[in-house]
């Protein structure tokens, strides 16, 4: 039965390995990867080769520069990477965005990521707005 210190040994200590296989050919779409982790993630998927990159966010301008910033940083073709205007919330912005994703002539590999924290209750789209970015966005887009 694991103990207590088995618990914080994962959580605080034990290492996830980082992928190194290349992602030569294969098409990435990474929901709210122009900022924090899921922008690193961005970094990582185009530093191991991928054919396209999408990054799907809220807001493009926030989108570009990190496209900018990522292409920098790696060297990548200007044309691997792209924004893509996505907003979790809106279940018709999901919509839009499935539609044209179903154009594109493969998707590999979709790290669906976006996320907010807040402590502020609002409603959108008649829904909490947590359960609606972190959960209802977020499984309707993996559907």
């Amino acid at each position: 039965m694991p103990s207590f210190g088995n618990f914080l040994h994962a959580q605080l200590i034990a290492k996830i390995p980082v992928p190194t296989s290349s992602f030569a050919s294969k098409t990435v779409i990474i929901t709210g990867s122009n900022t924090g982790l899921d922008k690193e993630a961005a970094r990582h998927v185009a530093r191991l080769g991928a054919s396209k990159l999408i990054i799907a966010c809220r807001n493009t301008s926030k989108g570009s520069n990190a496209k900018l910033e990522i292409e920098s940083a790696v060297q990548c073709k200007p044309d691997v990477i792209e924004v893509w205007e996505l907003d979790i919330e809106s279940p018709a912005s999901v919509q839009k965005f499935f539609e044209r994703a179903n154009t594109l002539p493969r998707l590999d590999v979709l790290i669906n990521n976006a996320g907010i924290q807040t402590v502020d209750y609002q409603v959108v789209y008649g829904t909490e707005r947590a359960l609606a970015v972190n959960n209802l966005g977020t499984f309707l887009l993996a559907l």
